[in-house]
């Protein structure tokens, strides 16, 4: 991913340098590619209760995004229809404790620490507006992104107690595609400037659809295993990225 980026950057240079230094032409149509850094995190954690405790959250989680966009001059000065698409790479990191009795009636302490890793399409939709300052623009933009979740994977490590005995540690990754939102909706603003056939823009992403489904089921699972699903309640993303993109058109 990080030769995509290089292999980008560098197209892109060789490519502007005939018109470098020249204010882009403003046409009714434009089209581009896109290639974004970004950092996410659980914007929203699931409330404290008796079972679920400790929760916090932990690193941010960094990924990539790329795709393209298309512009579309709208005849009121400098707004404009931006509609995209792109590949993105989400998700965040926390932990939290579990409290959950065993068969015997006896409390079960698991610590767990997760980090949840989306891969989506995503199709933002934004409407701008652009400032002319010379040979740069400015550029505000506001819209809606619609993302469908290609692949959902979690990365946990637990350790149990029960009381000052040591259950034991895991460490694992699992699928579980099925046991989210695979169809996500959020809100996207940002601020960016361009200036010839390049684009800089800086962009924050709330996310308005919860990452899960309904909590899953209880039935059929080991003390451990209900751990790890007891935090499956109002999660939603939070995103900042930070964009380049350069104009083919």
């Amino acid at each position: 991913m990080k030769h995509f980026f290089l292999i980008f950057a560098l197209g892109a240079i060789s490519w502007s340098l005939p018109t470098f230094g020249q204010n882009a032409e403003r046409r009714f149509f434009s089209i581009g590619l896109r290639a974004s850094l970004n950092a996410s995190w659980i914007g929203e954690l699931p409330a404290s209760t008796q079972d679920l405790q400790n929760i916090s959250r932990e690193d941010l989680k960094i990924g990539y995004v790329g795709g393209i966009y298309t512009q579309l001059r709208l005849p009121l000065g400098g707004l404009y229809l931006q509609p995209e698409v792109a590949i993105s790479q989400v998700g965040g990191k926390y932990r939290y404790s579990a409290i959950v009795p065993n068969l015997a009636g006896i409390d079960n302490v698991y610590e767990n620490f997760k980090t949840l890793s989306l891969t989506n399409l995503d199709f933002p939709l934004l409407i701008g507006y652009r400032f002319a300052l010379g040979p740069i623009g400015l550029n505000l933009n506001l819209g809606g992104v619609f993302s469908a979740v290609l692949s959902a994977k979690e990365t946990y490590e637990q350790e149990g107690f029960q009381g000052l005995v040591n259950l034991g540690r895991i460490e694992a990754e699992r699928n579980i595609k099925d046991q989210i939102n695979n169809f996500q909706a959020a809100l996207q603003g940002g601020i960016g400037l361009d200036f010839s056939r390049f684009l800089v823009n800086i962009s924050i992403q709330q996310n308005l659809t919860e990452v899960f489904e309904s909590q899953t089921a209880n039935l059929n699972l080991t003390p451990s295993e209900l751990a790890l699903v007891l935090d499956r309640e109002t999660q939603r993303l939070l995103t900042a990225q930070i964009t380049l993109g350069f104009r083919l058109y």
